[in-house]
């Protein structure tokens, strides 16, 4: 499973700007350098929206597309007006993220709550706080 550019563990460059153009033409080049010529592809949120992507310039590539929640379905306004992706984008942008401020955000992302252990909170914590805003301000997912 690929670690995408710009989140992660993975490189972040800031003199970027992260469209989907550019993440997904990452991605195949990663798919081409280990001679996939075919993948079962599963993606959630901005992860959907490469998936779909990379569906729709590969077809041949992408044997199976499982889809949980994927970005580019709808105009941004739409997302930003579910709960879910404003108390995440207060999160990241402004509140800061601490185990608290994970836990709400994943509170809302789970059907069962009680899922939601400090483990958990604190892996993805880890994983969080090295993101740079630079990534999430110039992200762009079209409809």
């Amino acid at each position: 499973m690929p670690d995408t550019i710009g989140y992660g563990y993975s490189s972040k460059p800031e003199d970027r700007e992260y469209d989907l153009d550019f993440l997904v033409g990452k991605l195949e080049v990663f798919l081409d350098a280990l001679g996939v010529a075919s993948a079962a592809v599963v993606g959630n949120s901005h992860g959907g929206a490469m998936s779909l992507e990379l569906a729709l310039r590969r077809p041949k590539l992408v044997s199976k597309l499982v889809l949980m929640a994927p970005g580019g379905l709808e105009e941004r306004a739409a997302y930003e007006k579910m709960e879910g992706i404003q108390t995440m984008w207060r999160v990241f942008m402004k509140e800061g993220i601490t185990l608290e401020t994970m836990r709400k955000v994943f509170r809302l992302q789970l059907f069962d709550p009680s899922l939601v252990t400090d483990g958990l909170l604190e892996e993805r914590r880890q994983i969080a706080v090295l993101q740079p805003k630079q990534v999430l301000r110039t992200m762009k997912v079209p409809h």
